[in-house]
């Protein structure tokens, strides 16, 4: 009997332990996901009424998922852009597409404009030995298709003019990061903000999937509203 009354209080001892463990574990992604949302302007910024219009906006709501750590470093890069050099936000983009890259429903745009003046002899992209796009005389801006792009694959392109032989290299968007990224944006098209709030938004939805390519795309036209 005594045993018995024994194992009904551990049982009970255990279903209380765990029940606080589960309270706790609660709590600490309560306040985990408060901390995401919470946006952290620099004090400078108070001045600012699109800072002000920020500090409005609360991203776990505006677009689930996106976290405010993502806008804090969005904002802060816009806010120096054009103003100090050698880090990645401030160089400007080359039109052509680098680094983690999404393939959009009309293809992926190869912006040669910078490099007309070279005489555009070919335009050639790589996956591994194999040639999918062989371009000759390419105009200065092109369009590649979307179905030459694979899901998560790894590209090398060549662009050959007058003057030199440029490489690089590009890797597809892979297929369930492609999925969250177009939720999000998705959501954020819903939102009723200013076209300013919506550019560093997306900036910062393109900074969390690695799109630097597309992110500082961004950036430079933003840096021209100035």
């Amino acid at each position: 009997m005594r045993q018995s009354q024994t194992l009904a209080a551990l049982r009970k001892l255990a279903i209380a332990s765990w029940v606080c463990a589960l309270h706790i574990d609660v709590s600490a992604q309560s306040a985990q996901s408060a901390q995401d949302c919470q946006l952290r302007l620099p004090p400078d910024a108070a001045t600012s009424s699109l800072a002000k219009d920020m500090a409005k906006t609360n991203p776990c709501t505006l677009v689930p998922g996106l976290k405010a750590q993502s806008l804090d470093e969005v904002w802060k890069a816009f806010m120096k852009h054009g103003k100090t050099g050698g880090k990645r936000f401030d160089d400007p983009p080359r039109g052509i597409p680098s680094g983690v890259v999404m393939v959009r429903a009309e293809g992926l745009t190869f912006d040669l404009q910078d490099k007309v003046a070279e005489g555009l002899i070919s335009l050639n992209i790589f996956a591994g030995s194999t040639k999918v796009v062989d371009l000759r005389k390419p105009g200065a801006k092109v369009v590649i298709p979307a179905e030459k792009f694979q899901a998560g694959v790894s590209y090398k392109w060549q662009l050959l003019t007058g003057r030199d032989d440029y490489w690089g290299r590009m890797k597809v968007l892979d297929a369930e990061s492609q999925d969250t990224l177009q939720q999000r944006l998705a959501a954020l098209a819903k939102a009723d903000v200013s076209p300013e709030i919506r550019n560093i938004y997306t900036a910062a939805i393109y900074d969390e999937a690695d799109l630097i390519f597309d992110r500082d795309r961004i950036f430079s036209d933003m840096n021209k509203e100035k």
